[in-house]
């Protein structure tokens, strides 16, 4: 309801000198910025560096006004790219939008300048239409455009408003290229004597604790990979729960979450190689179990902390391609100097241009890749600069969806618990004759320690005698 908040300002001398007076009003319900999409792709027969212009006219203007530029993309033999999708916001266009003429022009960028190679007239109702259309580059490709589109943008801040639950995901690099434990100049030196935080302690930290404000219930599922478990013998692990138990990951806080992980750095074995597909994959299935229960009011974040390169970057992006059709965001943190990090810009700045083994190309931005090193001392700085594409992304998901923040509001989320489902799946799963064979299976390729509470039950001295001999205690 409007009203009037008035303050007395005071000198040093304890004086009245002024007033201060807040005026509160009650805003009317905004409408939905209308958003209009053109995706534009293209394939080219030779090496080009290639860049798009959208220039818009209206019957009454003269000459045609830029409203958009793509980035610049190079073109290889016969692989169609895709720039980032345009949104032009639909006040630039007329009253009557329908009869709007739109020019694409298509220029290729050279070392000093660029040179227009072609350009077409489309009427916004004809961008509308769902047929394919083409520009044509005599001898040299072809530029794509369809699926053009008019909704409306929601903001972040809206979704939130009406109870959207943003839930972290941690995965931690403990792999050899670290540096070992005992070495002072290791990513995961532990200095107590100056209680100095390491990089690791630092991110987790400072990001961990922006993240976990957004998450209701804080408890955040924590992985770590690029290490021997002390009950893993000679085999690496490339998803392993930090609190020992797999089926249910969870830390309630960031204080824990940083004390189980100084545990960590005592208990397990650096070593190599270093792949990102068994947690990714492992925390794609978890997200997925939620939208097949049909829960709307969550969307996942994965904050990702290495210090390097990676030995599966082909199945990785498979992993990234799959996770853009979810409530999902990857952020990628690099700690240390050591490394380019040059698989993790790939990841980030290709991500429109990923693809899968079927061809299947990544539909939105989902990957974020920050350097620790570059961002100075200052804790928001930090979580500014990792966290500034978030809203966007989950924006995007939620366009993609047709989720409006209404939908968000009316939707309650259901007693489902990922990790419980998991339990119970694995209890009904030992009662296969083949279950054993398979567990034993999986724990001996890498995949992450058991905490054989769950089957104390079962009776087969064999098979509870493996599982013994690799769970973890810390």
């Amino acid at each position: 309801m409007p009203g009037e908040y008035r303050l007395s300002l005071v000198n040093q001398a304890n004086q009245v000198v002024g007033d201060l007076i807040i005026l509160k009003e009650e805003l009317s319900k905004s409408k939905p910025e209308k958003i209009f999409t053109i995706p534009i792709s293209g394939k080219f027969n030779c090496y080009k560096k290639i860049y798009c212009k959208v220039l818009s006219k209206k019957e009454s203007d003269t000459e045609f006004l830029p409203i958009y530029q793509t980035e610049v993309k190079e073109f290889f033999t016969d692989v169609e790219i895709r720039w980032k999708k345009i949104g032009i916001r639909e006040k630039k266009f007329s009253n009557d939008k329908n009869s709007k003429s739109i020019n694409i022009q298509v220029y290729e960028k050279e070392k000093n300048k660029s040179k227009m190679l072609s350009h077409e007239l489309f009427s916004i109702q004809s961008l509308k239409s769902k047929e394919r259309k083409m520009i044509t580059i005599q001898n040299v490709g072809k530029i794509f455009i369809e699926d053009c589109s008019l909704y409306d943008r929601y903001t972040f801040h809206e979704y939130l408003m009406r109870g959207l639950n943003i839930s972290m995901i941690l995965a931690i690099d403990f792999s050899s290229s670290n540096g070992f434990q005992d070495s002072p100049n290791s990513l995961h030196h532990l200095d107590y004597q100056n209680s100095r935080k390491n990089e690791y302690v630092r991110a987790i930290s400072d990001i961990g604790n922006i993240l976990a404000n957004l998450d209701q219930d804080h408890l955040i599922p924590v992985f770590g990979f690029g290490a021997q478990l002390p009950e893993m013998h000679n085999n690496t692990s490339n998803c392993f729960a930090l609190n020992g138990n797999i089926f249910n990951p969870e830390i309630e806080g960031i204080e824990n979450i940083i004390k189980i992980y100084q545990e960590n750095i005592k208990a397990v074995n650096f070593v190599e190689p270093t792949k990102f597909t068994p947690f990714l994959h492992y925390v794609c299935q978890m997200v997925e179990s939620y939208v097949e229960e049909g829960i709307i009011s969550r969307y996942f974040v994965l904050l990702i902390l290495t210090d390097g390169e990676i030995n599966d970057l082909d199945t990785t992006i498979e992993e990234v391609v799959h996770a853009s059709h979810l409530p999902l965001s990857i952020i990628i943190v690099g700690i240390g100097t050591k490394s380019d990090f040059k698989q993790m810009k790939f990841l980030d700045t290709s991500i429109q241009n990923l693809y899968n083994s079927k061809k299947e190309f990544a539909i939105r931005d989902i990957v974020h890749f920050v350097e620790l090193s570059r961002l100075g001392k200052e804790p928001h700085i930090l979580a500014e600069t990792t966290l500034e594409e978030l809203p966007k992304q989950v924006c995007d998901y939620m366009q993609f969806k047709d989720i409006t923040p209404e939908k968000i509001h009316h939707s309650s989320e259901k007693d489902f618990n990922f990790f419980k489902m998991t339990q119970n799946n694995m209890f009904n799963k030992v009662n296969n004759g083949n279950y054993s064979k398979n567990m034993i299976s999986a724990i001996n390729n890498g995949i992450p320690s058991i905490e054989v509470q769950f089957y104390k039950d079962y009776q087969n001295s064999d098979y509870q005698n493996i599982l013994q001999s690799r769970v973890r205690k810390i």
